[in-house]
């Protein structure tokens, strides 16, 4: 913070302006804020010891407490205000006012003016206190300059101008005195006037060019909008009479369509229409208030006509609906005029209280929701055009009816092979209409014949429109029996069927119709068909199923083409040939992965044994590396060796793991006195495992039959 207040005086001071003999608190500076006291932070230092490393600037500080937001706000609000007041001349911006004017039709115009920048020398100042002073040009005029947070200064109090200053950026309370004039001086955005002397003139140019704008653009309001005398008690409000003269001066309104649903008594769901007066923009002309007609007096009374020219022009009633609506009686009476008759319901308007006249007229001319039709004429006139347009529709539809019955009357009376035949004439390329007892037939009539005579194949997507397959064997079996048939038209089908499903999957259907009929072919189609056959039957014998055909449409193609039957009964090529293979396939590789895996089962086990068996040879080579050990003392006979303690315990343990220790003993004991060489009598044993080796060999050892591993137990 650069900027304080010295104690006791109006007016800021920048640190900057202070002596070396005023730093510290002897600058007698407080906080215009808080009221605090400061520190002059450097005062009077000169500008080479601000450049030296690690110095501090010039600044003030609270000698207590903190340094809030609201401090530097409030200094920077009055070093602004100070550096205005002390300045010789007074740079203000121009002064701008804008003005906004509604037009009949709602829109808004707004213009601006603005006035002069303005520049003055200073004659005289005034502090008002901390934050306002009052300033004397030498015009004699005086300006009230305070600060945006300051309030209670009356703008009725006697000054020529009010201007207020923004500074809303604490930032500013550092910034250096030639940077915070500047901004005052130069900145619009940084004053605004709240009163000058020119205010109410520049006031008056802007509603005038808004009110010009509204003019030009022809939706202003009429200046003679205004009501002359009293009204009579109980006669109409004043809303009912402002409404009435708005819709005279506007010379237009825009109405709601005007409808009504017409049906038949007997099918009201099926034949119904609306008969309907269209919405519009209406132009009135030679409108009349409080006319009076025979045992009838509306509100207006005016010749009204399409603003788009469809229509002509008719005379038009409009009742305005404040606090009454039209009654039964009234209506009455407008019907048996023939007059068409428009209400407007003032009680629906969308704005309320305190409006602009602008908004007013949008609800009046405008808006549709507040207006409804109460008889129009027209509408009468397009009830009868309905009915009648409704009543020939009706009857159209009847005779469509009756005719679609008679169609399939004579379709079910037919023999199915006669519908075979006219199928075949319908589906011939190109394709067409037959004329069968006194009818137009087509495709779709005979196949769906077909179909409900036991044939459901005939409405099958493959055998419909432009690439149906009936078509192209139809096509084929002509050109076989010499009708002048362009092959070219059928290869060119064919090929399309080669490269799209579902037409791939039945495919094989033109390749025996080629096979059958046998027409004549081109050299150049003749290969482009074999090659095709080629394709097809490799993919067929590698079990794929892009052109397996399923056999659903086998007996409806047979019914067609009889000379095709026998070879749609071969099973090879169908889809369920190739699934069959398929299947079998997977069963023959089942087979196979169940026999390897056996095998591969059988090799693992007998590798399994040979391991296990070279373990527990080498696990008895090692075992007796040395022979018997020699009888001595007890160890001569067995049943002495069998009374030894020891010897006893690994009995019993071997007897429950149902090893017969005891025989074991007296077989050793035989074999060491015959001169049978020990790994030999170890191996007559045929021990299973290695644990097994392992229980002899510690039997053996307690037994004196066998020596320690000296060598092992050394190790």
């Amino acid at each position: 913070m650069r900027w304080a207040v010295v104690e006791g005086r109006h007016g800021a001071v920048h640190i900057a302006s202070l002596s070396r003999e005023q730093k510290g608190l002897k600058c007698d500076c407080v906080c215009p804020a808080c009221g605090g006291q400061l520190q002059a932070v450097n005062a009077g230092r000169q500008q080479d010891y601000h450049s030296k490393p690690n110095s501090l600037g010039q600044f003030f500080r609270h000698h207590t407490g903190t340094q809030r937001e609201g401090c530097l706000s409030a200094a920077a609000r009055i070093a602004a205000l100070e550096l205005l007041v002390k300045h010789d001349e007074l740079d203000l911006p121009a002064p701008a006012v804008q003005s906004t004017r509604n037009g009949l039709s709602g829109d808004t115009y707004t213009a601006g003016v603005t006035g002069k920048p303005y520049q003055a020398r200073i004659v005289s100042r005034h502090w008002i206190d901390g934050q306002a002073a009052t300033l004397t040009l030498d015009d004699g005029r005086t300006v009230l300059v305070h600060m945006h947070t300051t309030s209670g200064f009356s703008a009725d109090a006697n000054w020529d101008a009010v201007v207020t200053i923004r500074v809303s950026d604490p930032d500013v309370a550092g910034w250096p005195p030639e940077q915070i004039l500047q901004q005052v001086r130069l900145d619009p955005d940084f004053t605004c006037w709240q009163r000058h002397w020119h205010l109410d003139e520049l006031q008056s140019e802007a509603d005038a060019a808004a009110e010009q704008l509204a003019i030009k653009a022809g939706d202003a309001m009429p200046a003679d909008l205004r009501y002359e005398g009293e009204l009579p008690p109980a006669s109409e409000s004043v809303l009912h009479w402002v409404v009435k003269k708005l819709l005279v001066a506007a010379g237009r309104i825009r109405v709601p369509e005007y409808s009504c649903q017409v049906e038949d008594e007997h099918d009201p769901q099926q034949f119904s229409r609306v008969a309907k007066v269209p919405a519009a923009m209406l132009e009135l002309r030679d409108i009349r208030v409080e006319n009076r007609l025979p045992g009838l007096v509306p509100d207006i009374i005016c010749i009204a006509r399409d603003s788009s020219g469809k229509r002509e022009e008719f005379e038009l009633l409009v009742e305005v609906a404040v606090t009454h609506k039209v009654d039964e009686k009234k209506l009455q009476k407008i019907r048996e005029h023939g007059l068409a008759c428009l209400e407007l319901n003032a009680t629906t308007f969308k704005v309320g209280g305190r409006v602009r006249v602008g908004d007013l007229s949008l609800e009046v001319v405008a808006d549709t929701d507040n207006k409804r039709w109460l008889f129009h004429p027209q509408l009468t006139i397009e009830i009868a055009k309905t009915r009648a347009a409704l009543k020939d529709e009706i009857r159209q539809a009847q005779l469509a009816h009756q005719e679609q019955l008679d169609r399939a009357f004579w379709l079910r009376s037919r023999p199915v092979d006669e519908l075979r035949e006219h199928y075949l004439l319908t589906v011939e390329l190109p394709p067409g209409t037959i004329t069968v007892d006194g009818r137009e037939w087509g495709e779709m009539d005979f196949s769906q014949a077909l179909a409900e005579s036991g044939w459901p194949s005939a409405t099958d997507e493959i055998f419909a429109g432009d690439r149906s397959m009936v078509r192209c064997i139809a096509s084929i079996k002509a050109s076989a029996g010499g009708s002048r048939i362009d092959m070219a038209q059928a290869f060119e089908q064919f090929n399309r069927y080669l490269l799209q499903p579902p037409h791939q999957s039945f495919v094989t259907l033109v390749c025996i119709a080629f096979k059958v009929y046998a027409p004549r072919l081109t050299a150049s189609q003749r290969s482009r068909l074999d090659r095709a056959n080629e394709g097809i039957i490799a993919k067929v014998k590698d079990h794929q199923r892009t052109f397996a055909r399923p056999t659903k449409h086998d007996q409806f193609i047979a019914f067609l083409f009889p000379e095709m039957a026998d070879s749609l009964t071969k099973p090879f090529g169908t889809r369920e040939e190739v699934d069959l293979q398929i299947g079998l396939a997977r069963v023959r590789e089942q087979k196979r992965r169940e026999q390897r895996r056996a095998t591969e089962l059988l090799q693992e086990e007998e590798r399994r044994k040979r391991e296990e068996q070279a373990a527990l040879d080498s696990r008895i080579a090692a075992a007796c590396r040395f022979n018997w050990v020699p009888p001595l003392g007890f160890t001569r006979d067995a049943e002495q060796i069998l009374g030894l303690p020891e010897v006893k315990s690994l009995v019993s343990l071997n007897g429950r793991n149902s090893v017969d220790a005891s025989s074991r003993i007296r077989s050793a004991c035989q074999a060491r006195a015959d001169g049978v060489k020990l790994e030999i009598w170890f191996r007559a044993q045929r021990l299973e495992d290695a644990t097994a080796v392992s229980a002899l060999v510690t039997l053996l050892r307690a037994a004196w039959l066998m020596a320690e591993d000296t060598s092992r137990a050394r190790r």
